[in-house]
């Protein structure tokens, strides 16, 4: 799952690639700007002759993975996959408040107790995180169980890992 996360992120990042060929930060792409500008030719042969030419252009720019379409339920679940990690803010993310993931809920894929009572565990999209507080948790964690990982202040993460008292956890990958 983790792989297609990167490959979303790859993906999502090639719409600002190059920017020099935008018309403004992280604004429409030069190639799709050309394909709006046809709309202004007055002569229907003439804007038909630059719509065919501008979508051959966007076509052949899709097929290569240098211009790439996402809608926003793509960009959310890229924002989701990555939650917890510390990036530059990237305004292609930026999708209002509405749209910001406090808290994740899912269930854990696997789990490996690492020091003395301290856990490292694998949530069922690949995520990996990692306890980094001194509370000791001796029962196992069985894969399937419920997690939620909360957003805590200055840029910590809660973790309720099924009924258990939540642990600070950080995201290792």
């Amino acid at each position: 799952m983790a792989f297609r996360t990167l490959i979303a992120l790859g993906a999502v990042f090639t719409l600002a690639v190059p920017a020099a060929a935008q018309d403004d930060e992280m604004g429409t792409p030069a190639a799709v700007q050309a394909l709006y500008d046809c709309r202004e030719i007055a002569d229907p042969m003439q804007r038909l002759s630059c719509y065919d030419a501008q979508v051959a252009d966007i076509a052949q720019k899709e097929s290569t993975d240098e211009l790439v379409f996402a809608d926003k339920e793509q960009l959310r679940e890229a924002r989701r996959g990555l939650f917890g990690l510390s990036l530059p803010r990237i305004r292609l993310f930026d999708g209002g408040d509405e749209d910001e993931f406090e808290e994740i809920t899912t269930t854990i894929a696997s789990a490996t107790r690492i020091g003395r009572g301290s856990w490292a565990f694998t949530l069922a999209d690949g995520a990996q995180w990692v306890q980094n507080d001194n509370f000791i948790m001796y029962s196992d964690i069985d894969p399937g169980t419920e997690v939620t990982i909360k957003k805590g202040a200055l840029s910590s993460f809660t973790a309720k890992i099924g009924n258990r008292r939540a642990i600070k956890v950080k995201r290792v990958q």
